[in-house]
């Protein structure tokens, strides 16, 4: 399937001039699907889907104009396997090719006191050496050794009391082939220069890269002070893109206004029960001492209810104490209510009878008349 549309490739066929940046960034696509796309329009008689969209577009001429690509790596790994080919054939029938070059290999290269480093490991092994006063030459001897029915040159890096030494940051096959057929290099790796390593970041810090006299690499640093790679374009190192990564907003939901309930002896936060206590309160035997004046005193004044959610009792144990103190009382069905009524205002017709219902505005005569005098009608 097609992923651009017929506007974005006139544009981009257009624009090539300008660079892959400049269509990138007016497009807000990668650079690396614009350069698939440029290779698929090339070829496009063997894509049936780009086919009948440039022939019905009749985008003929301007596909022409494209420039092919000549050097560097290529896409596709049919291609790139076979400029490796060309490359290794035009290598073997010069015979100068092959040895020590400088600048090649992915490590931090440099020169530091007349001493070529190929690495950082070298290097910090190189100042230890010196401020030490420990003797050491490089080494520019090659030796030949067999790889996979080839003949291939080796040289070592340096050379400390008549001894071959060699500084490697991984093993692969070739050092494996190396080892079998030199045994008398030492070879160091990480774990053997950990001495050295210490004592130079220790002394001249992480960042000793720095003390090259010569440098064949540029370093490129963050604000943040940590080294980026030479391919980064951003110039934000990983740590600084985590830290400031968007984060996903919290959404403050407002919770619905929750009535909270507490223990009425301890103030511990309980759910609403009947007893209206926490599980510890509740087990305890509950001891309801009272003396008797106390008691027909707060008989006269409040209901047995809350007589007994001040003491953490229930009304049934009122009761009991009441008969056991043998107190006399009156019929008390209805007491509480009169009282209520008793201190409320009476309510009074026009005519002057009182008026007994709550809703009603009129007494029971007034209301009667008007009966008759509707029916009359």
């Amino acid at each position: 399937m097609i992923k651009f549309t017929i506007e974005q490739i006139n544009f981009i066929l257009d624009n090539i001039d300008k660079g892959f940046l400049f269509i990138s960034e007016n497009l807000n696509i990668d650079r690396r699907k614009i350069t698939r796309l440029l290779c698929k329009l090339k070829k496009y008689e063997i894509y049936p889907e780009y086919k009948k969209l440039i022939i019905d577009n009749k985008l003929q001429d301007k596909i022409k104009k494209i420039p092919i690509k000549k050097s560097g790596r290529c896409i596709s790994k049919i291609d790139e396997s076979e400029r490796r080919k060309k490359i290794s054939l035009t290598a073997n029938k010069n015979k100068k090719s092959g040895g020590m070059r400088k600048g090649s290999g992915v490590g931090k290269k440099g020169i530091y006191k007349g001493y070529w480093c190929d690495s950082s490991y070298e290097l910090a092994w190189v100042i230890y050496n010196i401020d030490h006063n420990i003797k050491f030459e490089r080494n520019y001897k090659s030796f030949p050794y067999e790889y996979n029915n080839k003949i291939h040159k080796y040289i070592p890096d340096f050379i400390l009391n008549k001894n071959y030494i060699e500084i490697k940051g991984y093993i692969n096959d070739t050092t494996k082939c190396k080892i079998k057929n030199f045994p008398y290099v030492k070879i160091l790796m990480l774990n053997d220069l950990k001495t050295e390593l210490d004592y130079v970041i220790s002394k001249y810090g992480k960042n000793f890269i720095d003390l090259y006299d010569e440098k064949n690499f540029k370093l490129k640093y963050c604000k943040c002070g940590n080294i980026l790679h030479r391919y980064n374009i951003s110039g934000v190192c990983r740590k600084c893109i985590i830290n400031n990564a968007k984060k996903p907003r919290k959404v403050n939901i407002k919770k619905p206004n929750v009535k909270k309930y507490f223990c009425n002896i301890c103030n511990k936060k309980i759910r609403k029960n009947k007893t209206g206590l926490c599980k510890d309160c509740y087990k305890q035997p509950n001891k309801f001492e009272i003396s008797k004046e106390k008691l027909i005193e707060l008989i006269n004044i409040y209901p047995y209810e809350k007589i007994a959610k001040m003491y953490n009792v229930s009304d049934r144990t009122v009761k009991k104490k009441i008969i056991k103190f043998e107190i006399k009382i009156e019929n008390r069905l209805g007491y509480w209510q009169k009282l209520k009524a008793q201190n409320k205002p009476k309510k009074y017709c026009e005519c002057g009878n009182e008026i007994k219902k709550k809703t009603s505005k009129i007494c029971v005569e007034c209301s009667r008349k008007k009966n008759l005098m509707y029916y009359k009608k």
